[in-house]
């Protein structure tokens, strides 16, 4: 029988020298050494339970090396896992179009028609998204106990209503009845207890999956500064700022956020400047304050924060001037733009 966890345990990673030596002359070697790069990634991210992030290394993965076999295979199983039948068939259809003899394509497609087979009570048993079904096992949860209390608050209301009228004939019955006010009060409390339980448990998984949202973002960032499409990824980067990364993520968010965010300051700077010394002072201080935006610590933080206040004093803005040249006195005290601003400060007439 087709175990698919299983053929996740059997992954293993791929040397880049078994897919060089089979490419064909129009294939681009180095494409195809980052191709078999994501693909052990992947291989790692399956085996960590983040299918999802599989994925998405296998999409690109494929995207530099159309006929990597391995990688639509694998991206099969990651439908697979995620319940998503007809995605993983479509792949499978189309490597069978090109490479008949495939077992384990044979085998994937044969499984999935098992599955199709099943009724839908079969289908759910067999496929479970193990992020997705922690959550729903959690919310079927609390709405049982839900049902419980509600239950346990009919019932025992009934009873004690029986049990008032009766307590006024036996003084047994009124000892039954505070009985069973203490069990229904106790079984409340416990039923309440884990509702608790269960809602922090729920709310864990959401913030799991809140920071695997994270993850993924740091995936498309990499993607767009590798299309060359720095301005966005630099604009995600800094979206993401607030985010507490661990680990290899954090590692992961520090190399793209160097890679381009201080260069790209710097390039809207010394652009700002251009503007700057052609008059066109409203272009300069929007390239300024961009600049300014991505990396207020950089190189040329004080350089643009100086010229952001000139911009401002010469459209007649005082206050927004006054504001820029006070922040480089105070965060770049012994430099020498800070002698600048005061200077600027007392054209004004304003004290520093």
């Amino acid at each position: 029988m087709f175990d698919v966890e299983y053929e996740v345990n059997t992954l293993s990673v791929i040397h880049e020298e078994e897919i060089l030596s089979r490419i064909t002359p129009d294939a681009n070697p180095s494409n195809v050494k980052k191709a078999v790069e994501l693909y052990n990634q992947a291989v790692e991210s399956i085996q960590t339970n983040s299918s999802d992030i599989a994925a998405i290394e296998l999409k690109k993965s494929i995207s530099l090396y159309r006929d990597f076999i391995e990688a639509k295979i694998l991206l099969s199983l990651c439908y697979l896992i995620g319940q998503q039948l007809v995605e993983a068939e479509h792949i499978l259809e189309g490597i069978l179009e090109q490479h008949n003899t495939v077992a384990k394509v044979h085998q994937y497609i044969h499984y999935i028609n098992d599955i199709k087979g099943k009724s839908k009570k079969d289908k759910t048993k067999t496929f479970i998204n193990l992020n997705q079904s922690k959550q729903n096992i959690i919310k079927v949860s609390v709405g049982f106990v839900a049902g419980i209390i509600i239950t346990c608050i009919l019932l025992y209301g009934s009873v004690a209503s029986i049990n008032l009228k009766k307590s006024l004939e036996s003084a047994k019955l009124e000892d039954d009845y505070e009985s069973k006010i203490t069990e229904y009060n106790a079984n409340l409390s416990d039923a309440h207890n884990k509702i608790n339980a269960l809602q922090q448990q729920l709310d864990k998984e959401s913030t799991n999956d809140r920071y695997l949202d994270k993850v993924k973002k740091l995936l498309e960032i990499e993607y767009l500064i590798n299309n060359g499409q720095k301005e966005q990824a630099a604009n995600a980067l800094v979206l993401l700022k607030e985010t507490t990364f661990t680990g290899v993520e954090q590692e992961k968010y520090k190399e793209l956020y160097d890679s381009i965010v201080p260069k790209l300051a710097t390039k809207l700077y010394f652009d700002g400047y251009t503007k700057y010394e052609a008059g066109k002072y409203n272009e300069a201080l929007t390239l300024f304050e961009k600049s300014l935006s991505y990396n207020a610590k950089s190189t040329v933080a004080q350089n643009a924060m100086y010229y952001a206040g000139r911009c401002y004093q010469k459209s007649g803005d005082t206050a927004n001037a006054t504001t820029y040249f006070k922040r480089i006195i105070s965060e770049f005290t012994n430099d020498a733009y800070a002698g600048h601003a005061s200077s600027r400060l007392r054209e004004m007439g304003i004290d520093n």
